[in-house]
């Protein structure tokens, strides 16, 4: 089952990360129960300097994938381009992620499509220290939706990657050397493969929306570990 958070803010899953500055990308499968207003589906940053952080979140108007960077000690925000209308619908699974290349170099894809883009030049400030699904770093806002998949690494993905991503493609199939989280929350665990960490969770995280279907590497292929520290693709006999 799917990780599926509720609209209340502290419960979203968290952990600390490795991610300190660009490039990076974040990356998750998202399936919508209910949108009333804009809300983040993946953030990293400084959960102790008033929460500046980078997100992409999914705009109440028209349901568009957009990124949000918030700094300045919390007091400023710079939005992405509003393109994409419906690029993440409510009620279906869709592949989300960002790619921030650079500080003037945001990008946005939905389902491995191109759809809003963010070249303002700045900085956040701090030192960055969580990374969050189904809420942005500070607990500011809280989601109602599952999640599938999430993933981040510490390069700027490529178009072509995005693609593999939206095409189902698991995460460990691209760069699989520069993943640095990896959660697949196709059981009732919220475990990173990567850092043999926990994602910490609310009381009211369930896993009960039935996941994507995801393909994932077999037997032979390249991996960040071996296939046998991967229990849940041997679960599933791949």
């Amino acid at each position: 089952m799917a990780l599926r958070t509720v609209n209340t803010q502290d419960h979203a899953p968290e952990i600390a990360t490795s991610i300190v500055d660009v490039p990076f990308s974040l990356g998750v499968w998202v399936y919508l129960d209910s949108l009333p207003s804009n809300r983040p589906i993946m953030s990293v940053g400084d959960d102790t300097h008033s929460g500046d952080h980078y997100s992409m979140f999914v705009e109440a108007a028209g349901y568009r994938l957009r990124s949000w960077r918030q700094y300045n000690s919390g007091a400023s925000a710079q939005y992405s381009t509003s393109t994409g209308t419906g690029s993440v619908p409510l009620g279906t699974w869709r592949h989300a992620l960002m790619v921030c290349a650079a500080v003037n170099d945001i990008t946005l894809y939905a389902q491995g499509v191109l759809v809003s883009t963010d070249t303002v030049s700045l900085s956040i400030n701090g030192s960055w220290d969580k990374l969050m699904v189904g809420n942005s770093v500070g607990d500011t806002y809280g989601i109602s939706a599952a999640f599938a998949e999430a993933a981040a690494w510490d390069v700027a993905l490529t178009p072509s990657e995005a693609m593999t991503l939206g095409q189902r493609y698991s995460a460990l199939y691209v760069r699989p050397q520069n993943l640095v989280h990896y959660a697949p929350w196709v059981t009732d665990e919220a475990y990173d493969y990567i850092t043999n960490g926990v994602f910490t969770v609310g009381s009211s995280v369930e896993f009960r929306v039935s996941p994507p279907k995801i393909i994932y590497p077999g037997r032979h292929d390249v991996l960040p570990r071996p296939l046998r520290d991967y229990p849940v693709l041997r679960a599933e006999g791949r």
